[in-house]
């Protein structure tokens, strides 16, 4: 397979390079490749590399784009966006910034889910993206500037229930002052 950018657009600023009719060709051929070719246009563009996570590519994605995909496809219903979350927080620890895990698309209003569970799955993409995924039940952690935490708390059972975190849970000491907003609240009203 040959690849050849002419003319690259200029107003070109995103690329997702899939997976789909590769003509057999190895994404670890294919990608670099064409990671190459976007640096010589001298033009930046965020490259999105998707094989559907078969090749792991969470483990070298960083070398060639700027996301890559962890998961395989996602369909709009809670049990399908919740093990795609999971699958994907297996490889929090590669994300950085400049180089994100890609647990696939947004379903959000497609209608597959209620309100409530796209919130959830908005929240859980959107943290995934800030910094780290960490333990069961809290999928995002994510230090901003200024000494700031983003903390997402998801209970993934049948039915509503409460959830608790210490502030010790995300590595803040008992004795400092720290201020908790909802952001869904400040977002939404």
């Amino acid at each position: 397979m040959i690849m050849k950018l002419v003319n690259f657009p200029q107003g070109i600023d995103y690329l997702k390079y899939d997976n789909c009719n590769s003509g057999g060709s190895k994404s670890t051929v294919r990608y670099p490749i064409m990671s190459g070719a976007i640096m010589k246009t001298g033009h930046p563009v965020f490259f999105s590399v998707c094989e559907w996570g078969d090749l792991h590519l969470a483990l070298w994605g960083y070398q060639v784009g700027n996301s890559w995909r962890t998961t395989d496809n996602i369909s709009d219903d809670w049990a399908t966006m919740v093990a795609r979350a999971d699958m994907n927080e297996f490889y929090a620890e590669f994300a950085r910034p400049g180089g994100w895990n890609d647990p696939d698309e947004l379903e959000i209003g497609n209608g597959g889910m209620t309100k409530d569970e796209y919130i959830v799955h908005f929240s859980i993409w959107a943290i995934s993206k800030i910094l780290l995924v960490s333990k069961p039940k809290r999928y995002g952690q994510g230090l901003f500037s200024r000494n700031r935490v983003a903390l997402l708390l998801v209970f993934k059972g049948p039915r509503r229930t409460s959830i608790t975190a210490s502030w010790e849970d995300i590595g803040i000491p008992p004795n400092i002052f720290a201020e908790a907003r909802d952001l869904w609240e400040v977002c939404i009203h």
